[in-house]
């Protein structure tokens, strides 16, 4: 009788504190539920600030390499030779602008007023730089931005200075001049010391940038596939080119189509 009495107590709710083994086993149930859609929605939120992060370094990766592409380009000058052959001065060194274009990438060499310091000499407020893309040492299958740089003028136009590693995992640069009337297209080539663009240099170059996500621990027996990228573009102007006239004179008015 006394148990009987205990087990009728028990399954009675007395003041909300009593449950039956069903409302136990649905309230465990709903916990487990709340519990497990708590942990898919964290994992989620993890994730998405991963993907984030991931793609915040890429986009800083990206603007620093473009900020020093950007400092040293917007900086370059060229002294024509018609002026130096009219007051017959003479300049210790050459100056240059020049674009070579490729299928993938293009390079770059010209004098500029942002010398670097580090490596100027004494006196000098002029250095000669030079970009170009060319397979990694590592891996060929990668690409690799380097850039050389020196404090002075060139003794010559084809003068190249010693290259280093600027910035690794490229997949394309492309330096594209405006022509005065609109920017070049298939063939980008430009060079102040001869032709159409001898004793001059463009007052507009639109940089376009491609580089491969991060792509770390790779040797050259690893399989790359097709990994993805990071894209940015950017125009730079030329503050010395106002001393010379564009390739093309505008004809009406300009549209500016980046």
């Amino acid at each position: 009788m006394f148990c009987d009495s205990l087990k009728k107590k028990n399954n009675l709710r007395a003041g909300g504190a009593g449950f039956t083994l069903i409302e136990v086993i649905i309230t465990i149930s709903l916990l487990l539920g709340i519990m497990l859609g708590v942990s898919t929605m964290m994992k989620g939120s993890f994730e998405m600030r991963i993907g984030l992060a991931e793609k915040n370094r890429g986009t800083h990766r990206l603007n620093i390499i473009m900020e020093k592409i950007y400092h040293d380009l917007a900086h370059a000058f060229i002294i024509s030779k018609r002026d130096n052959d009219k007051t017959g001065e003479k300049q210790n060194g050459e100056t240059l602008f020049y674009i070579k274009s490729g299928f993938d990438s293009d390079e770059i060499a010209f004098t500029t007023l942002a010398a670097d310091k580090q490596r100027a000499e004494i006196g000098s407020e002029v250095g000669f730089v030079y970009y170009v893309l060319k397979p990694s040492k590592q891996n060929p299958n990668l690409k690799n931005l380097y850039r050389g740089a020196i404090g002075r003028l060139p003794e010559k136009t084809d003068d190249r200075p010693e290259l280093n590693i600027f910035a690794t995992n490229i997949k394309s640069i492309k330096f594209v001049p405006f022509n005065g009337e609109d920017w070049a297209k298939t063939f980008r080539d430009w060079d102040s010391t001869k032709g159409d663009t001898r004793d001059n240099i463009p007052h507009l170059v639109k940089i376009e940038l491609e580089v491969f996500d991060e792509i770390m621990n790779q040797d050259e027996s690893e399989e790359i596939g097709e990994p993805s990228t990071d894209h940015i573009e950017t125009i730079v102007h030329i503050g010395m080119a106002y001393n010379f006239m564009p390739l093309k004179k505008p004809s009406g008015s300009l549209k500016w189509v980046f």
